[in-house]
């Protein structure tokens, strides 16, 4: 109970077992004992354009969470783009101050629709990012299989080498910048909103 458009739920791996919960609007609530917090956890609606597909969608918390208290968001900023960043929890574990962002990346959207969502660590430390073609019907601008384009594709970062990233050294085009995006990992995606590792 307590919860608005809950869309996505995650744990931290600190060890604690707490549930995060991310709201569409904005909001990340602590969830335990069939209720949320009344206090979110981190609150950015005020910089979050939600509604149909888009919104805060998805929270990933770094490998090292427990060390270095970082965590990262997918949001739709007021412009309609998706915003990747990177906040930083406080000394008080269940609360975390929005002016520690750190903007990773920034993907323009031509529509309000596909615009993909979910972020995640793999099993190798690099973030993902699912970005879907930016909407309208039939990917109109051929944006999946343009490989110029970061939209219709998963793209791989490394977010512990260089400020705010850098790309990983074996992504496919990393030494091929004129057949495609160093960012690109995988392409031809209507839209990445959910992906998971086996």
């Amino acid at each position: 109970g307590g919860l608005e458009d809950p869309v996505y739920l995650a744990n931290a791996g600190d060890g604690s077992g707490r549930v995060f919960v991310v709201e569409q609007a904005g909001r990340i609530r602590v969830a335990g004992g069939g209720a949320a917090a009344s206090v979110p956890f981190l609150d950015i609606s005020a910089i979050v354009r939600s509604g149909g597909e888009r919104g805060l969608l998805s929270v990933a918390f770094h490998p090292e969470y427990a060390r270095n208290g970082f965590f990262y968001v997918n949001y739709t900023d007021r412009d309609g783009d998706t915003v990747v960043a990177r906040y930083a929890v406080s000394s008080d574990a269940g609360r975390v101050d929005p002016a520690s962002a750190t903007e990773v990346i920034t993907v323009d959207q031509p529509y309000r629709n596909h615009n993909g969502g979910q972020i995640q660590f793999g099993p190798d430390g690099y973030l993902y990012i699912g970005m879907g073609d930016g909407g309208w019907a039939g990917d109109p601008r051929h944006r999946a299989q343009n490989l110029r384009s970061l939209l219709g594709k998963i793209l791989r970062l490394d977010v512990d080498s260089d400020a705010p990233y850098s790309v990983p050294p074996d992504n496919p085009f990393v030494d091929a910048p004129e057949e495609g995006a160093g960012e690109v990992w995988a392409w031809g995606l209507r839209n990445a909103w959910r992906f998971s590792f086996d």
